[in-house]
């Protein structure tokens, strides 16, 4: 072995760019490089030089086996040669070295190796080939124009055929770009080839491959039909060839039936060639054939599972595919037990919820397993990283819930499933709930599928969704597992989950985060809204397929950080970008906003132009990380047509958005509204009213029951009292439904510092409140006034509670602070200077009550001074998530939401109201009840007018604070 002396040999003609690259794979393997330069051109030949390599130049004859030979003339003294084109790579990933691999072999041995075939621009994998490339020099040499074969250089030479199982090369001359020019060579030669020797089959069937590439199918099914019957049987690969082109060539012009005769075909004359077989499984799949598919596909895993001959693979990169669609077959056909070992329904489920004190809310989401796997036996286990400690373990007490101790996710997995005798493993993250219906169809589909889950997790309408595989079968199940790498497919199974973080669970978020691909880290600190982590992030490459991800939160995180110019340098780069319609449809509607928010009419123009344009050519808008409608671009083109003014075609615009919504659309509604007056304030309120009515047919119930809000948002009283009565009744019948269940308890916070002149009134009305299923509790934050005094004049009341910080803390922690002692299931606040109407509570529960989906509601209220009087009737507006916008003093919400978004932000005193809102209101949707009902006192005293006079740095800095965190909303 030590005197062996390998010699590469390798033809090049203007291979500038990927010359290097081929030199360097083989140069660790041999002694030599002989490079003989066919007339290039480019810097081939200097580059050859610069990398060692012995250059020869030779004048090109359109002829391979020539010019190869020519090759092997330079080879002085070698034992063995290895030929590789300069479009290749070789790939060695064997413990030992070539030299030693060989060392065992005779030298009339042949030595093939897979070539594997990729498409440049995707790196995709196009098929794999064999091809015979290493051998003695002194043995054999080269013969034909082109797909030359080896030959006995003399007689007597027994011919010996090995396979190097460590080896491969990696091929990239029949990418699209170089193929049709390629194709067209050799045809030329090959016609040359074919008057010389008209019988040889090999040629007939490499000119039926190269018409199939050019598209010539006709001519393409007589030369494989012509190589067919030249062939000789032992040669099981040309033969395999010719079949595979012939078959490809009828799919292409249509020919369903002769195409499935030419399958029957080849695979009588080939029982192992496993193409035809894979072929076959598709045709079959797309016609929905699921019987013949499945029978099909398990004769096609037979002859895979058995392959031993050199056979080419053109159907090798779609493995999963063919696995998936074979199993997905396979469900269809009724063939779930005899694919599966047994049916889904007897099939034991081991959920794993990971990090489990991150979830908002167990005891839902028990409930919420319990429901959906009520027809599957199932068991729960928990496991965190050992860092979070004993948090992690304080979980509700069950049977069926165990922990799990590991490293690991992967190893508690296993771990849990084998303890539980499970047969399937399902990962389940924190705060996901399962969002898409599913049975046993489409749990055996997703198994098949290789366990993927379409993962939505947004915010409101802001977010991301992606697949993972989270659905595994257990080892020693008895369940075949598919076996398959992480799909590209369409995912059956959807959950869903929170896109922002509140703000209690951050630094746990972020921990987790730090293992995990890049993506996800950027997506987890966007969602802690830690902004300039996203933007010291390092950016995927353009074209890469996280690039549009990374670069819309790129740009909302420039937005928040108020650094305006870059982010719309960054979006004019992302719509310049060649980017998928998804990603497309985010940037353009972004833009669209970031315009209507700008002061800039050119701007405005061109982003109106650009919005209704995307919308004709995307009549369903299907978004990837704001989840808008038709009627949001529908809305959004409206505002710029209006801003430029063309008001008239804004007005359409807006109708015809609300058409699209079902007249479901708030922000479209009250925008509308708000136009219309607009145009006709000058004409009064009967031609204002009649306007409105136009946009809002009688027809439609929907649109009726916005009436009575919009003329009351409008102040048109008589109006709204008119259109009432239709909303009253839904909202009344509700709260029978919820009398009868029984009244859910309501926890008020109270929290009070120094502020007692109207403490006692306060508290008064709160206890006056017709709805009686109520606890107050009052906060005393540290106050230097007797607080607790004027409490216990209230001591006859148990449903008021008295709790004292030792130290001021501020308005946001003595909120916290109350919230934590509340117990019951809708929860408010209010302060010690305010008042409230006898009906407040009954008329705010009976309106969330009637509203599942919501997660709060607010009403219109008083401004009163210091002496009780009112001073104006404050009408709001529905609320928009802006980023700015506050639910207003009289703000009732669900104990579930609170527990998702988290408390009140500490550090935003002043302003923690808002924040407080925006949060709720991206876990659900702001109901709003157009009754004033809460008196919000006026007084000199005050936190908003002390605010007014510059404390804590007055609004302006309160809002730009506020603005830091979230004013991207305003932009989606």
């Amino acid at each position: 072995m030590s005197g062996m002396k390998i010699v590469c040999c390798m033809l090049t003609r203007n291979n500038e760019a990927s010359l290097a690259k081929a030199v360097r794979s083989v140069m660790p393997h041999l002694d030599d490089i002989v490079i003989v330069d066919t007339g290039s051109e480019d810097g081939s030949v200097q580059t050859a030089r610069e990398l060692g390599a012995r250059v020869y130049e030779a004048e090109w004859n359109d002829h391979f086996g020539e010019a190869r030979n020519i090759s092997l003339k330079y080879a002085d003294g070698a034992d063995w040669v290895l030929v590789i084109d300069a479009d290749e790579e070789f790939v060695w990933k064997g413990e030992t070295d070539l030299k030693e691999w060989l060392a065992s072999l005779a030298r009339q041995t042949v030595v093939a190796f897979e070539c594997r075939h990729y498409e440049t621009k995707d790196d995709r994998m196009l098929a794999v080939t064999h091809v015979d490339r290493l051998f003695s020099p002194r043995h054999y040499r080269y013969e034909g124009g082109i797909h030359e074969k080896l030959v006995a250089a003399c007689d007597g030479i027994k011919r010996l055929n090995a396979q190097c199982p460590f080896a491969s090369f990696r091929h990239v001359g029949y990418s699209s770009e170089f193929h049709l020019a390629k194709s067209r060579r050799n045809m030329r030669i090959l016609g040359r080839e074919l008057q010389a020797r008209p019988s040889d089959g090999r040629i007939h069937r490499y000119l039926a491959a190269e018409l199939h590439h050019v598209g010539s199918y006709i001519e393409c099914i007589e030369y494989a039909n012509s190589a067919l019957s030249l062939l000789a049987g032992s040669d099981a690969y040309s033969r395999a060839q010719a079949h595979y082109f012939k078959i490809m060539a009828c799919l292409h012009l249509e020919q369903g039936l002769e195409a499935e005769q030419a399958i029957r075909a080849s695979v009588e004359d080939l029982p192992s060639y496993p193409d035809p077989y894979a072929i076959q499984i598709e045709i079959c799949y797309s016609e929905r054939r699921w019987e013949e598919a499945y029978a099909w596909y398990r004769r096609w895993e037979r002859e895979v599972a058995r392959q031993t001959e050199f056979l080419p693979d053109h159907c090798g990169s779609r493995v999963d595919v063919i696995r998936r669609h074979g199993r997905i077959a396979a469900v269809k056909a009724k063939k779930i037990e005899e694919t599966f070992g047994k049916e889904v329904r007897e099939m034991k489920v081991a959920i794993l919820i990971v990090h489990p004190q991150l979830e908002a809310d167990r005891e839902e989401l028990l409930e919420h397993l319990s429901l959906r796997f009520k027809d599957m036996p199932y068991e729960i286990g928990l496991w965190s990283k050992p860092s979070f400690g004993k948090d992690a373990k304080n979980w509700p007490k069950r049977s069926r819930i165990r922990w799990v101790e590991e490293q690991r996710a992967e190893q508690a997995g296993a771990k849990f499933a084998a303890a539980c005798r499970a047969d399937i493993l399902w990962i389940w993250h924190p705060n996901e709930r399962l969002a898409s219906e599913w049975d046993e169809e489409t749990f055996a589909e997703t198994i098949a599928c290789g366990g993927d889950v379409l993962v939505r997790a947004y915010s409101d309408r802001l977010g991301c969704e992606w697949t993972e595989r989270r659905i595994r079968v257990a080892a020693n199940s008895g369940i075949a597992d598919p076996g398959l790498s992480l799909s590209r497919g369409t995912a059956g199974i959807i959950v869903e989950r929170p896109f922002v973080v509140s703000s209690d669970k951050r630094n746990a978020y972020r921990e987790i985060s730090l293992g995990a691909p890049p993506i996800q880290r950027m997506l987890v600190a966007f969602a802690c809204q830690r902004y300039q982590e996203v933007l010291d992030m390092r950016q995927p490459p353009d074209g890469a397929e996280e690039w549009p991800t990374f670069q819309f939160y790129r740009i909302l995180a420039l937005i928040n950080l108020g650094r305006t110019e870059e982010a719309s340098e960054c979006l004019y780069n992302a719509m310049e970008a060649e980017l998928g319609s998804r990603e497309t449809l985010d940037f353009v509607y972004l833009y669209g906003k970031l315009a209507a928010n700008a002061e800039m009419d050119e701007m405005k123009r061109e982003a109106l132009g650009l919005l209704v344009d995307t919308l004709k050519a995307n009549p369903v808008v299907h978004s990837k990380h704001v989840r808008t409608t038709e009627s949001d671009w529908l809305s959004l083109i409206a505002e710029l047509q209006w801003q430029t003014g063309d008001r008239l075609r804004a007005l359409v615009s807006w109708r015809q958005g609300l058409e699209s919504s079902g007249y479901t659309n708030e922000r479209c509604v009250y925008r509308l509204a708000g136009a219309i007056y607009e145009t006709h304030a000058a004409e009064g309120h009967d031609r204002i009213s009649r306007a409105i009515m136009e946009a809002f047919p009688v027809d439609s119930p929907a649109a009726q029951s916005m009436l009575s809000p919009i003329f009351s948002y409008l102040n048109m009283p008589e109006w709204s009292a008119l259109f009432a009565r239709s909303r009253e009744g839904s909202l009344t019948k509700q709260a029978e439904t919820t009398r009868q269940s029984g009244w859910p308890l309501v926890s008020l916070i109270l929290p009070v510092y120094n502020d007692t002149l109207y403490l006692f009134e306060s508290i008064r009305a709160i206890l006056a409140q017709t709805y009686l299923e109520l606890e107050l509790v009052v906060v005393d934050d540290g106050s230097d006034d007797d607080v607790a005094a004027i409490v216990r004049r209230f001591a006859h009341d148990s449903r008021v509670k008295y709790y004292r910080l030792e130290k001021n803390r501020g308005l946001p922690h003595a909120l916290n602070y109350g919230l934590s002692k509340a117990e019951g299931s809708l929860m408010g606040w209010t302060s010690a200077d305010n008042g409230v109407q006898p009906r407040w509570l009954e008329r705010m529960v009976q309106t969330l009550a009637a509203c599942p989906d919501a997660s709060a509601v607010f009403s219109d209220y008083y401004h009163i001074d210091k002496d009780g009087l009112a001073i104006e009737t404050k009408r709001l507006s529905a609320y928009r998530l802006n980023g700015l916008q506050n639910g207003g003093p009289s703000l009732l919400w669900k104990a579930s939401a609170y527990r998702k978004s988290g408390g009140f932000d500490e550090s935003l005193f002043g302003i923690e109201d808002r924040d407080f809102a925006i949060r709720l209101a991206l876990v659900g949707r702001f109901v709003h009840l157009q009754e004033p009902l809460y008196y919000y006192r006026i007084h000199e005293g005050s936190l908003s007018s002390r605010i007014d006079s510059g404390f804590a740095g007055g609004w302006p800095r309160l809002h730009e604070k506020l603005k830091r965190k979230w004013l991207h909303l305003s932009f989606v």
